[in-house]
């Protein structure tokens, strides 16, 4: 019995450094989706809320925006994106293969809850 258990032990250690060493350097990408809410700033171009300072002090930036719209909404109306916005990442995300296999399981939370508000 206690090999068994010794045996069925160096199995899953041996199945999860094989995970582990199969997804290194592999990633995930996830992009914001169609209903998560961006800002608009003056230059008519949308922001994420992780962008908040490019639009000065994060306390002020809902009075600063000139609007707020989902990405879909935004794309409809040929609203861009602003680019360095972009460029952080206030868009996308990524995650290693496990990272990603626990987010699925709930384990770990996304960037954009399911009504499209951010995880922030």
């Amino acid at each position: 019995m206690a090999d068994k258990q010794v045996r069925t032990t160096r199995v899953m250690f041996l199945a999860m450094l094989l995970l582990g060493l199969s997804s290194w350097g592999c990633s995930i990408g996830y992009s914001a989706p169609p209903n998560a809410t961006v800002y608009i700033d003056s230059n008519n171009e949308y922001l994420a809320p992780s962008c908040a300072d490019l639009m000065g002090e994060p306390s002020t930036f809902r009075a600063m925006a000139r609007g707020q719209m989902t990405v879909s909404e935004a794309r409809e109306k040929g609203i861009p994106r602003q680019r360095e916005c972009i460029e952080r990442g206030g868009f996308s995300h990524s995650r290693s293969l496990p990272g990603a296999l626990l987010q699925e399981f709930g384990l770990l939370s996304d960037r954009w809850n399911e009504d499209g508000s951010w995880n922030w």
